[in-house]
């Protein structure tokens, strides 16, 4: 018996997706292109130019209403940024803060066995009844 269910797929039949597929990705825009975007969205007056312009930049609408807050509050002025880049400490002293750290909990855990086994050595003299000579 066989399987031929007397349909045949076509030999050469390119397959066209209509997906669009959006990768994640955070994207920094300079003060120019923001300004020069927010005046070309005002501009739009006809029914679907905005969104036209939006698919072209690439960018969403949300996006876009970000930009006329930033503008709105004066936070694009097309100068440079006002933040101050964070200083960024040298590797070597990051692993050398690291390993006196890490040298501190050791010996803060020796000091509390010594400390356990004098309160130790104490108490048994004690129990015993035998005098400890005083300490200095």
């Amino acid at each position: 018996m066989s399987n031929f269910n007397g349909l045949s797929a076509p030999q050469n039949v390119e397959i066209v997706t209509t997906e669009v597929n959006v990768a994640p990705r955070s994207k920094r825009y300079s003060a120019a292109f923001k300004l020069r975007l927010i005046e070309e969205a005002d501009r739009c007056q006809e029914p679907g130019e905005l969104g036209a312009l939006l698919r072209r930049e690439g960018i969403f609408f949300s996006t876009l209403s970000d930009f006329r807050k930033q503008k709105a509050r004066g936070a694009i002025d097309g100068k440079r940024s006002q933040t101050t880049p964070k200083q960024v400490a040298p590797p070597l002293v990051v692993k050398e803060l690291a390993a006196a750290q890490r040298e501190v909990r050791r010996l803060r855990r020796e000091l509390d066995c010594a400390t356990a086994l004098l309160e130790l050595q104490k108490k048994v003299s004690e129990i015993l009844g035998l005098a400890m000579p005083p300490s200095e």
